[in-house]
């Protein structure tokens, strides 16, 4: 188990990294405003449950492998980037078969999920885990904090802990205020629109960022 002291400056430098937005938090912020509440808090959940798969396959070694193996991460990264344009496809088919309505809903009535939202859990899921930066970022933020004359393992899981619950407190915070914003907005095009562009976004952003570095 990690000294007292070294889970507060890990639970510190947590909330600081984990407060700035990054994909997931677009992507929940995309979910928020499209699906409106029950899909932001769908959405958190499934991004924190890929954050665990990958905390465990960090404490297992497993993220290890996937640092060596320029192959393995290549591989990751282009599914996961097809994956998001997936998204992006069935949210603007969504958003043109809605272009020749002019239905709206009144303001007071919370907007329903559009279906090409699909599952917001399982798709939370997917983005993360499908996002080796993700991997690699566990792999080389735990073992600054690890008390090498300890059992890596349990400490491995104790700031997994509190990783996570930092996770979804700020998660649920965003997506419950970009829901709140999205409850405003009365055309459903409009919501599938802004869903198709946050997942292209996070496509090109994989495409382009995600490049492993190259190694000497």
């Amino acid at each position: 188990m990690p000294s007292l002291d070294l889970a507060l400056t890990f639970l510190l430098t947590t909330l600081v990294l984990v407060a700035i937005p990054g994909p997931n938090t677009l992507f929940i912020v995309g979910q928020g405003i499209a699906g409106g509440r029950p899909a932001a808090v769908r959405a958190a959940l499934g991004v924190e449950i890929g954050s665990l798969i990958h905390i465990l396959a960090a404490s297992l070694g497993l993220s290890a492998l996937l640092a060596r193996s320029a192959a393995a991460y290549e591989m990751l990264r282009w599914v996961g980037a097809a994956y998001l344009v997936w998204l992006a496809i069935g949210a603007f088919r969504a958003a043109r078969s809605d272009a020749g309505s002019t239905a709206t809903m009144p303001s007071a009535m919370p907007m329903p999920m559009p279906t090409a939202s699909g599952n917001p859990l399982l798709r939370g899921v997917m983005v993360n885990v499908l996002n080796p930066k993700v991997a690699l970022f566990f792999l080389a933020f735990f073992p600054q904090f690890l008390d090498k004359s300890k059992a890596v393992l349990p400490q491995s899981l104790v700031f997994g802990a509190i990783l996570l619950l930092v996770g979804v407190t700020l998660d649920l915070m965003y997506g419950i205020g970009a829901s709140a914003m999205g409850g405003r907005i009365t055309s459903m095009r409009r919501t599938h629109m802004a869903s198709g562009i946050i997942y292209l976004v996070l496509a090109i952003v994989s495409v382009v960022t995600g490049r492993r570095p190259a190694t000497a």
